[in-house]
């Protein structure tokens, strides 16, 4: 009788088949080798149990996206997150590929980009100075003296070739929003403050001249909106929709007044005298000789 493998196992097997992994092997950057990316997928699933409890199609295809973006999911680059998707009315667990802030900064460098991002704590010294000479100071308390709780966070990133740097300030507020459209906030109760250094990265990331690896890394930053709810705009509540009508409605005094026309006294006068236009003048034949005459400004006269 066979024994029946395992669940990672099986996985493993999957794996190891030619089909996934030439499939890996054509997307996967030359600085990351074919058989360190299995070895790491291998390991996160075994970290994760809850990863192979979903669905095995969307856990190939989110490994398939790790290695489109040239990252491996170690939880430093990247992570595979599983995410309750509603389909047919049943909710399915479908993993999903998660860029961290290592993954971004480790890409960035690709284009030509160095990236530092800090969290910044309520009892931190931090100073922004914008305007010609715009500068950042962050200076936090004594090792081991709390820090409070957390009021924002910064990036700041350096081009490589120029030395010239680029910077990003955002607060708690601006961090929670994106938070709130996040599709899942799991990754952000676990990685809080690795999530919120990415989402001021990534809003800094908008701002610099990509070069190098540009394609690539456009293709990651795409892949990665996948994970919040980018949707269509809607417009004013019905609240907001009361307000404005009560900011645009005139008031009693002027809705039933219409401004009051100047009145005209008298027709303004019409004048009818007009002159003949003066009969045109002929030319002098003198004169249009000598014109004609006249010598031309020479193109290789020096003055011309």
């Amino acid at each position: 009788m066979t024994k029946e493998l395992t669940p990672i196992k099986q996985f493993q097997e999957l794996l190891a088949t030619d089909k996934v992994q030439t499939g890996f092997g054509a997307v996967l950057p030359d600085d990351v080798p074919l058989d360190r990316f299995t070895a790491v997928v291998i390991r996160a699933v075994q970290e994760d149990p809850d990863v192979l409890q979903a669905d095995r199609t969307s856990l190939l295809l989110a490994c398939q996206d790790a290695a489109k973006d040239g990252l491996i999911p170690d939880k430093r680059e990247g992570a595979l997150v599983v995410r309750n998707v509603k389909i047919d009315d049943q909710w399915v667990k479908k993993v999903t590929w998660q860029v961290m802030i290592g993954g971004l900064r480790k890409n960035l460098a690709k284009a030509g980009f160095d990236i530092r991002a800090e969290v910044i704590y309520e009892n931190d010294l931090f100073d922004q100075e914008l305007g010609d000479t715009p500068a950042i100071t962050h200076k936090p308390p004594k090792l081991g003296e709390p820090r409070g709780k957390i009021i924002g966070a910064y990036a700041i990133a350096t081009n490589l070739v120029t030395g010239q740097k680029y910077r990003e300030v955002m607060d708690i507020d601006e961090l929670n929003e994106i938070r709130a459209i996040a599709k899942t906030d799991y990754i952000w109760k676990k990685h809080e403050t690795e999530m919120i250094r990415k989402t001021v990265a990534r809003r800094l990331c908008k701002y610099l001249p990509i070069s190098g690896d540009e394609e690539r890394f456009n293709d990651m930053l795409r892949r990665d909106n996948e994970h919040f709810d980018l949707g269509e705009p809607t417009g004013p509540t019905e609240a907001a929709k009361e307000v404005q009508k009560a900011t645009r409605k005139p008031s009693k005094k002027t809705a039933s007044k219409k401004p009051a026309l100047p009145k005209v006294k008298a027709p303004p006068k019409v004048v009818e005298d007009t002159k003949a236009p003066p009969a045109p003048v002929k030319p002098d034949p003198e004169t249009v000789k000598q014109d004609n005459e006249m010598p031309v400004d020479d193109p290789n006269d020096p003055g011309f």
